[in-house]
Parts: C-alpha cells; sequence; structure tokens
C-alpha cells in the first residue's frame, strides 16, 4: 500500500539525516504501537484460514502492506495459513492464496483509507504460516511495513524485505537474502552453510552463528556505527571500527552485512 511505503521512505530520509544509531528501536516501538499488540480497540480475532497439502508446494511467496508476519514449523501434515486481525478493522482486510506452478501465494490486501495515517490505520493484524518439516526451494516475503519473524524451517533460499519495520531469523538455513530500508534485522541460531546478505539503510544487524566457521568471508561495514565480531582466526585485511573485511580459511560461505546508519554484530554463541 502507498501509504506504508511512503512511511518507511520517510523514517530512513528522518533516520539517516539526524545519524540516529539507536532507529532500531524507535521503528519496533512505532510499529507496535500502530499494528502490535494493544495497538487498537477491538478483540484479535481470526478472519480467514486456509490449509494446503504440502507436497502440492515447494515454494512460499507472501505478500502484504502493513503486518506482523509469523512463519514457523507446523507439527500437522498441512500448511496452514491464518490471518488475524482486530475487530474494529476487519472489513478492511482481504486474504487471497493459490497454488500455482507449485509455489504457495499468499497476499494480504488492506483498503487504503483516507486521513490521518496513524489513527486510520492502527490496529492488530497478524499473519501466521505454519509449514510441515521439509526442505523448501525458496521462501519470499515482501512486507511495506511490520514484523516478519521466521523460525526452525529448511529452506534453500531465503529473501525477505521490509520497508519498515524488522526481520527476525531463527534456527533457519538457506541462502539469506534480507533488506530493511528502517528497522532492524536479527539472525539467530545458525551454522554457516550459505551465504548471508543483510542490508538495511537505518537500523542494526546482528548475527549470532552456533559456532565459529571453518571458512567464512565476512564484509561488514556501517557509514555510522560500530561494528564488531568475535569469530575466531580472522585474517583482516580491514579491521576498523566500523568496517572489517577478512577471511577464515578458503573457500568459505559469505557474510556481507552493511547499513548507512547501525551497528553491527556478528558473534558465535558463548
Amino acid at each position: 500500500m502507498r501509504m506504508y511505503r511512503r512511511m518507511g521512505k520517510l523514517l530512513v530520509a528522518v533516520l539517516l539525516a539526524v545519524g540516529l544509531t539507536g532507529c532500531s528501536s524507535f521503528t519496533t516501538k512505532l510499529g507496535n504501537s500502530v499494528i502490535g499488540e494493544g495497538s487498537g480497540s477491538g478483540e484479535l480475532i481470526s478472519l480467514q484460514k486456509e490449509s494446503f497439502k504440502v507436497e502440492e508446494f515447494d515454494e512460499i511467496y507472501i505478500k502484504s502492506s502493513a503486518m506482523e508476519i509469523f512463519v514457523s514449523r507446523s507439527t500437522t501434515d498441512d500448511a496452514e495459513v491464518e490471518l488475524l486481525v482486530d475487530d474494529t478493522i476487519k472489513s478492511r482486510f482481504t486474504l487471497e492464496t493459490s497454488i500455482k506452478s507449485s509455489k504457495l501465494n499468499i497476499n494480504v490486501k488492506e483498503k487504503e483509507k483516507k486521513g490521518n495515517f496513524i489513527n486510520d490505520t492502527r490496529g492488530e493484524r497478524k499473519l501466521n504460516i505454519l509449514l510441515p518439516d521439509k526442505v523448501y526451494d525458496q521462501l519470499t516475503i515482501n512486507n511495506n511495513f511490520g514484523l516478519v519473524d521466521v523460525a526452525d524451517l529448511n529452506v534453500e533460499s531465503v529473501n525477505i524485505s521490509v520497508d519498515a519495520g524488522s526481520i527476525q531469523l531463527k534456527s533457519v538455513t538457506g541462502e539469506m537474502n534480507l533488506e530493511v530500508d528502517a528497522g532492524q534485522i536479527v539472525v539467530e541460531g545458525i551454522s554457516l552453510e550459505n551465504d548471508l546478505t543483510a542490508k538495511t539503510d537505518a537500523g542494526a544487524i546482528r548475527i549470532d552463528l552456533n559456532e565459529s566457521p571453518e571458512s567464512v568471508e565476512i564484509k561488514l561495514v556501517s557509514d555510522i556505527g560500530a561494528v564488531k565480531s568475535n569469530l575466531e582466526g580472522i585474517d583482516y585485511s580491514i579491521n576498523s571500527s566500523n568496517k572489517k573485511v577478512g577471511t577464515v580459511g578458503s573457500n568459505g560461505y559469505r557474510i556481507n552485512a552493511t547499513t548507512s546508519v547501525g551497528d553491527i554484530q556478528v558473534n558465535v554463541k558463548q
């Protein structure tokens, strides 16, 4: 939706202008106040729920304007998609789902309403997606405003973009391409078995690995912010407070994390 994209661009412009390294918490608080728990005046209800046979698809594509999106492993043999919204704004939302060419398509549409942006859009909304345990070819999520939380999934390729909000991944496998214009990226509980790219215009990036990789290439760059890493045995070609470039071993997977404003941390879980 155009107004959420405009809001994301406005946040980026403001945060870049002031060089606010604490912008991640600001964006998170804003998202919670507009679409998070307790943001609306009504009760959270299940608006629509769909189920799909897992053998019918290998890719997942999710699109929304302003949503808290949760993707996690199912305990059943079927995939489940459920849209929950504040009952005072339920008439504004439509959930469209389909399977085409082995791809599960999930699209949440929201009717745009004229008026004061914050007041007219306020209200909790969640998209819960449960996926049975298997290795999926690709997961793609595009969300203009809000949170994307993915946990306990095996995927060959993960591509997530958010205009304003945050991305949180935990115990997810696969090559990762993660991008947030204004907000933070957090990746936890992974072993580096694929390339990982994380980029923000204004927001922190934190990557926590289960163990120090035997071989890896890192490039961590923040224009305004601190860069830290506790990976073992790195041979640095650049090792400054806001830029670290180096390798461990040879022919390793790559960690590429960049931001204009914000701190970057790449650490091994202690």
